[in-house]
């Protein structure tokens, strides 16, 4: 199980760390200085790696086992970048990220691992969320393999919406 933690807010430093519930050892993998206060990160199962972006921070990423830094070059719409705690999941049908938050409520934002490029796609036909709220969507914004779907909540207390990508299937 890997954890991230912020305990060091006002410097604004993070941790990551490597849990074993069974033996409840927890190793530290990583410490550096890019913020992930107001970000947010997405569990890559296929390459084991976590990769986050959000609050001014471009995307960042770190390799699960070695707890490294990996550098990346990222182009396209990096409008996510800039939000207080998007929303952004690993979607594992596409082999993917797919984030929520910026500009256009309907949007999702595509980041693809080959290359590293942000696509948007804005469905025409669907209800229009309101917008991201002041303290960020976070974990309300999912994704269940499962359906295919994306799931989002963007308050606790609104409406739950659905997307499916233009290329769903059951």
């Amino acid at each position: 199980m890997i954890l991230a933690e912020n305990r060091r807010h006002a410097a604004g430093y993070a941790e990551i760390f490597r849990f074993d519930p069974v033996t409840a050892d927890k190793t530290l993998l990583q410490m550096w200085g890019p913020t992930m206060r107001q970000s947010t990160g997405a569990l890559d199962t296929a390459d084991s790696q976590i990769v986050w972006c959000g609050d001014g921070v471009p995307v960042q990423r770190i390799r699960v086992g070695s707890g490294g830094q990996l550098g990346t070059e990222v182009s396209g719409d990096t409008r996510l970048h800039d939000v207080l705690g998007p929303g952004l999941v690993y979607d594992s049908r596409r082999d993917r990220f797919t984030g929520w938050g910026a500009g256009d409520t309907r949007a999702l934002f595509h980041l693809s691992k080959g290359d590293w490029a942000w696509t948007t796609e804005t469905p025409e036909a669907v209800a229009t969320p309101p917008p991201i709220n002041d303290h960020g969507v976070y974990g309300r914004f999912q994704y269940a393999p499962e359906y295919d779907v994306f799931i989002l909540a963007v308050t606790v207390d609104g409406p739950v919406l659905m997307y499916e990508p233009v290329d769903w299937s059951p």
